[in-house]
């Protein structure tokens, strides 16, 4: 019998080019130091970006300093912590970078999305409407429903009220549902004023609004209304509170009030 066994298996150590290798567990200080150094130029360059998009940006009580403070320290104890190639510290560094300037460009451009926002919301609920503004100052600007009509949602008493818009109508005119939501509940004997409708005519009683506001823009207050004894569908916006606007435009498939 031969010491060269042809059924004893031989197993090779560490022949096995894929399979994991150890770490070293040694860390090189330089590498520590370098990686913290590149932390400290990344906060130095946000705040340069800071102060380049808010001019008005600065660091000046006791507290805000303790807090940028605690915030860079607690950062550099994270960065020297975490044990990473310099690529993938690199990666990271411009993941939060994007993504830091991404929150700093939506925060100096609040004003242009919040107006985007409100149009897109204005153009899906036609009653709710959006602010626009050009040179003559703000308005409010709704576009025309399916039905051909324009609709526009207000405030009465902090209560939301639909109108139908009809420059045919000489006072605001609210259903009945609309008045018992207000709180206005008038007798019986109220009911002595006519409006001919293209239903016939209907009774209505006058009564006094004390603000009908649209939006943050307009706001019209001690505004004559009736409240209709026959039920119409939809309350009407009339000319007693159309005729106190600064001006009413109609603009292809928009309606444009302003104050």
């Amino acid at each position: 019998m031969t010491d060269k066994d042809p059924w004893r298996r031989i197993h090779p150590r560490n022949t096995d080019r894929n399979s994991p290798r150890r770490r070293p567990q040694h860390r090189s200080g330089r590498s520590v130091w370098r990686r913290l150094l590149w932390w400290l130029i990344f906060l130095a360059g946000l705040f340069i970006l800071a102060n380049w998009l808010f001019p008005g940006f600065s660091i000046n009580t006791a507290g805000e300093v303790l807090a940028i403070s605690t915030l860079v320290v607690i950062g550099s104890v994270i960065v020297i912590s975490l044990r990473l190639h310099y690529r993938e510290f690199f990666r990271y560094v411009a993941l939060w970078s994007g993504i830091v300037l991404v929150l700093a460009a939506a925060y100096a451009f609040r004003h242009d999305i919040a107006q985007i926002a409100d149009r897109i919301a204005g153009s899906a609920s036609v009653s709710r409407g959006y602010v626009q503004e050009d040179a003559r100052g703000e308005a409010m600007v709704f576009e025309r429903g399916r039905d051909g009509h324009f609709h526009i949602r207000a405030r009465i008493n902090d209560k939301q009220v639909h109108f139908l818009v009809d420059t045919g109508a000489t006072n605001v005119v609210l259903t009945r549902n609309d008045a018992d939501k207000l709180g206005i509940k008038p007798n019986a004997d109220q009911f002595f004023e006519r409006y001919y409708t293209a239903n016939g005519v209907i009774m209505a009683a006058p009564v006094m609004l004390d603000n009908i506001a649209i939006g943050n823009t307009i706001h019209v207050s001690s505004v004559r209304a009736s409240v209709s004894e026959g039920e119409l569908g939809v309350s009407l916006l009339g000319m007693s509170f159309l005729n106190r606007l600064g001006s009413i435009e109609i603009s292809g498939e928009k309606l444009i009030v302003r104050q």
